[in-house]
């Protein structure tokens, strides 16, 4: 089972912090690799349309961004960069 989960965080998707799982917009199974690797190209390719800048971490982590793009982080009470990352899980 491979599952790519879309998540929109502060933090770039590989730190996996304490309750990422909360930052989970979308998750997606898939029986084969190919068609997992299929839907984290499309999301990336709908990502990169609105966020620009594009770091990987291996074959499993990505995060799409782009500069000035703030969400205030009550936690922090300060503003913060939103990252929009894809994780591909190999279960």
């Amino acid at each position: 089972m491979y599952e790519i989960i879309y998540v929109k965080s502060f933090a770039e998707p590989w730190w996996m912090l304490e309750g990422w799982e909360d930052d989970i917009v979308e998750r997606h199974q898939f029986s084969s690799m190919e068609c997992a690797e299929q839907c984290k190209e499309e999301l990336g390719t709908k990502l990169r349309a609105h966020y620009p800048i594009h770091q990987k971490k291996g074959e499993v982590f990505d995060v799409y961004w782009k500069q000035g793009d703030l969400e205030y982080c009550s936690d922090c009470d300060e503003d913060l960069q939103v990252y929009h990352g894809i994780i591909r899980i190999n279960n």
